[in-house]
């Protein structure tokens, strides 16, 4: 079920970036330069990305830490949902996207949900391990990306040679 759930939030946000990339290069293909480029959206959300993975890094790494702590409760990091809600409507404009982009931010949210354990503590370490590896994952995944983004970018300033 995990693995199902992290493939598809995986998916869901490759769906995500490249919509925005084709979005924006065909609305500046004439209008390509390198400062306008780099604070585009699609810049945008991979750096607004980055930085929520981080977040999310930090968070499971503190839920490993407090495993053991009696009444510690579980957190967890949401982004893209604001994103992925105005691309499912299907109808907008660059506005709208422009303002959603603006508008990312991680979200971090305490779980409250009662536990088995006598301590009230609901941290599942296995849970935990997946969700580090998988951001791990979507870490290299997002890098590869930028890195990606930047070389067509040398591509096309040096003519394609």
């Amino acid at each position: 079920m995990a693995n199902a759930n992290s493939r598809a939030g995986c998916f869901s946000f490759v769906l995500i970036y490249f919509y925005l990339v084709l979005f924006y290069c065909r609305k500046n293909i004439r209008r390509f330069q390198m400062r306008s480029y780099l604070e585009g959206l699609s810049f945008q959300v991979l750096q607004k990305s980055l930085d929520a993975v981080w977040l999310k890094q930090r968070v499971i790494n503190n839920n490993i830490a407090n495993a053991e702590t009696p009444g510690y409760k579980s957190r967890q990091v949401k982004f893209g949902d604001t994103l992925e809600k105005l691309i499912k409507k299907q109808s907008f404009d660059k506005q709208s996207l422009e303002k959603a982009v603006a508008e990312l931010k991680p979200k971090l949210l305490v779980n409250n949900s009662t536990s088995d354990s006598e301590s009230g503590n609901n941290v599942v370490l296995d849970k935990e391990e997946i969700e580090l590896a998988r951001a791990q994952l979507e870490y290299s995944y997002i890098v590869a990306m930028l890195a990606s983004e930047i070389n067509r970018l040398k591509y096309a300033i040096n003519s394609g040679k």
